[in-house]
């Protein structure tokens, strides 16, 4: 009996449950309460402090929607996070976590403004998670193994430092709706193979720095907007006799050739008001304005690009 005891004794001492991180109270978020919904369990300041030392893992409770706000981690890696099946959106807001790993029971994974130079999604199909955001980040290139994410239907990646976009890497998205690259420092957008994205309706690279662009290869034949607006194109290859959806191609705060949008403007819907008598420079942001005729070297190089003679 005296034995029986001593263990007993002796395994409560030694014993330990892992310790699951609770959910803040609203009133400690207050401020940043309208990123998030009544049902998301928002963890405040997380950092390797709050590491089990049982585990040695982040074990988040078992919630359907987890926001981690203003969390200070060099990895969140998937031997470090320790996310219950029942969670299925997960978001990172502000703080800093330069490296990311996305769990693939996830549907929805989100980080925002959070100092992520890297996204790390595994080399294997991915049938699960539908929406991935990585915006006002540090990324400079498009996380590789992207097109692993079978079901994936958003795809953006804003505000990042991406300068190089490779098409082909998207290849295998087929349910692929909407694509944002709005606000990077984008100057080549290239395509080695035919891009076959049958679901692709919206595609944005907003805000970057393009002086060409071949879509040639694309064959997107859902797309119905178009958006590369405030770039520093001439004209776009590829676009002429194709895309038979697009209703929107949204081309103003380009520098645009007169002629080559006479072109293509048959049968198309344009954003903003159509100007053509004055040079660019002097319009309103709101204006779709063109410069250059049919002599022009911008719609010459056109031509040639195109063949037409």
């Amino acid at each position: 009996m005296i034995l029986r005891c001593a263990l007993i004794v002796f395994f409560a001492t030694t014993i330990r449950v892992e310790a699951t991180l609770p959910c803040s109270s609203k009133s400690e978020y207050l401020d940043d309460s309208l990123w998030f919904t009544e049902t998301t369990c928002v963890i405040l300041n997380l950092d390797e402090s709050h590491v089990d030392t049982v585990s040695d893992r982040l074990n988040l409770p078992s919630e359907e929607e987890i926001a981690l706000l203003d969390p200070t981690l060099p990895y969140l890696s998937a031997k470090l996070l320790n996310i219950s099946n029942a969670t299925k959106i997960l978001r990172i807001h502000e703080g800093h976590v330069p490296r990311v790993y996305l769990k693939p029971t996830l549907l929805e994974f989100l980080v925002i403004d959070s100092g992520t130079e890297e996204l790390l999604i595994d080399a294997v199909d991915n049938r699960v998670t539908t929406l991935l955001e990585v915006s006002a980040n540090l990324l400079n290139h498009v996380p590789a193994n992207v097109n692993r994410l079978k079901n994936l239907t958003k795809l953006y990646l804003c505000g990042n430092l991406i300068e190089t976009v490779h098409m082909d890497q998207f290849n295998g998205l087929e349910k692929l709706h909407t694509l944002y690259l709005l606000a990077n420092h984008i100057s080549t957008i290239s395509t080695t193979n035919i891009v076959l994205l049958p679901s692709l309706c919206v595609f944005s690279a907003s805000g970057n720095q393009l002086e060409t662009l071949d879509i040639s290869h694309w064959e997107i034949d859902k797309l119905t907007t178009l958006n590369v607006r405030r770039n520093k194109l001439q004209f776009i290859t590829g676009l002429e006799n194709r895309f038979n959806q697009l209703e929107v191609l949204e081309l103003r705060e380009n520098k645009v050739n007169c002629q080559w949008l006479e072109d293509v403007s048959k049968n198309r819907t344009f954003a903003g008001k159509l100007v053509v008598s004055k040079p660019c420079d002097i319009h309103s942001w709101s204006e779709l304005c063109c410069e250059g005729d049919e002599t022009y070297s911008g719609y010459l190089e056109y031509r040639r690009l195109t063949n037409i003679d």
